[in-house]
């Protein structure tokens, strides 16, 4: 069980070591976000442009109107 401890902590050591040298790029993972975001915020300039409807009815596709209207 000692061996086991030493082992796991000497692990954690060696991992939180590489992390601190070999840190994860920030900008690549804004870059991700950016790029995960783009289909949304075209569909939702697109449905800006035009009104959305749902049985003739106007509908909003922005959830902070949404819940205005349910208050």
């Amino acid at each position: 069980m000692l061996f086991f401890a030493i082992f796991t902590l000497g692990y954690f050591a060696g991992v939180f070591t590489a992390l601190s040298i070999f840190s994860p790029k920030v900008r690549e993972i804004e870059e991700q976000e950016i790029d995960a975001l783009k289909p949304i915020l075209e569909i939702k300039n697109r449905m800006g442009k035009k009104k959305a409807t749902s049985f003739g009815l106007p509908i909003s596709l922005i959830s902070t109107d949404l819940l205005k209207a349910d208050s």
